[in-house]
Parts: structure tokens; sequence; C-alpha cells
């Protein structure tokens, strides 16, 4: 019978997590397909990945009117990982698939997290479906895409691995975040004082608030 109530909450997750993936999606593409993007967001993003795709390392030719490296003025590194998608149809619609992917499918570490600290589904689901329709989760989508939504699931995990004490996890997890943005190195430090608080592990804490620090 508990496992039978468990598995009616989860149900329930995964069909909210169907439907505000399939929201965002068509909102952000509609954004795209209608000439709503812009240059200086998406359009630099797809010029980066083309430009490395051709043998011109994140290129960028609009913020200078020239030719320069992006990362020069952003350190996102994870755009990278849209290069065999690329190589096989170079769409942007692959950077907005991958928004509504990742902004969805964060809710789950979220139930886990909040089911971890709650000890209740109900309660659990609650806090996941709360992250789903807090507005600055819905009003991020139709900008189209920006690589800092790529992060929020991996913030997530790394709140859950701090809580289940998996430093691992959590190495990963700011790892993932800091390819992200570069402004994400002081996202890396509040994880170390959040480890060192929660789980009184400072020798492993202040490495990574000093990487967090330098990143930075």
């Amino acid at each position: 019978m508990i496992s039978a109530s468990r598995n009616w909450w989860i149900t329930n997750l995964w069909i909210a997590i169907f439907i505000y993936f399939i929201l965002t999606l068509i909102i952000s593409c509609s954004y795209h397909w209608g000439y709503m993007s812009s240059l200086t967001d998406l359009g630099t993003f797809d010029q980066a990945v083309w430009g490395t795709l051709h043998s011109d390392f994140f290129l960028n030719t609009n913020t200078f009117s020239k030719k320069v490296s992006y990362l020069g003025i952003h350190f996102r590194p994870v755009l990278l990982i849209f290069l065999p998608f690329y190589a096989l149809l170079p769409k942007a619609e692959w950077m907005i698939l991958s928004q509504s992917v990742a902004l969805s499918l964060t809710a789950w570490p979220i139930y886990l997290l909040a089911k971890q600290v709650t000890k209740s589904d109900s309660a659990a689901l609650f806090w996941a479906l709360a992250y789903l329709v807090n507005p600055f989760i819905i009003g991020l989508p139709p900008w189209v895409f920006r690589p800092e939504s790529l992060a929020v699931p991996f913030i997530a995990i790394a709140l859950l691995s701090v809580e289940k004490s998996n430093f691992r996890l959590l190495l990963l997890s700011c790892f993932v975040i800091v390819l992200c943005k570069e402004h994400f190195g002081v996202t890396v430090i509040g994880f170390g004082i959040l480890w060192g608080l929660k789980n009184k592990r400072w020798k492993q804490a202040v490495p990574l608030i000093l990487f967090g620090t330098m990143y930075s």
C-alpha cells in the first residue's frame, strides 16, 4: 500500500514535468519562429557553436563588430555540448529543446530533496510543483535560451548531494555548474560553505571554496 501511494505521487509529478516541458517548448519555439529571438542572445550562442564546428572556435562578430572569441565575453564552455547536434543539423532549436528539458527535469531532484528533508511524498510533490510555477522559472522560456538554464538541474542536484552527504555528486554538479557561466564560481563557494556547515567536513569544503574563489 505504501509503495502504491508513493507511485501515485511520483506519477503525478512526472505528468506535471511533461506538461511543463511541452508548454515551455511550444512557447519558446513559437517565440523563435515568430522572429522574436535576439541576435544578442540566441544568435550569439548559435554563432559560437556554428563557428566552433567550422574551425573558428567560439566565433563572435556582433558584440564588437569584428571577429573575437566569445569566451572573452562570457565563459560558457557548456555550449560545446551542442557540437554533435549541430553536426547533425545546425539549428538553434537544439538549444531551445535543451532548456525545456533542463528546466522541466529540475523538478525531479527538487522532489527527492524535499522528500529527504520532510519525509513526506505529498510535501515533496508540493515543493516540486512550487518550483514549476515559480514566476522566475515560468518567465525564462520566452527569452528562448540562456546557457544558465542548463545549470539549474545541477544546482538542485548539488543541494540534494549536500543533504545526502554525497561529496562526489556535489563535485560533479559543481563542475557542470561552472561550465555554464563564470559567475557561478560564487555559487560553488556557497556550496562549499553549505557542505562544511551541514556535514562538518571542512577539509573537503575549504578546497571547494578556494576553487570557487579562483574560478570567479
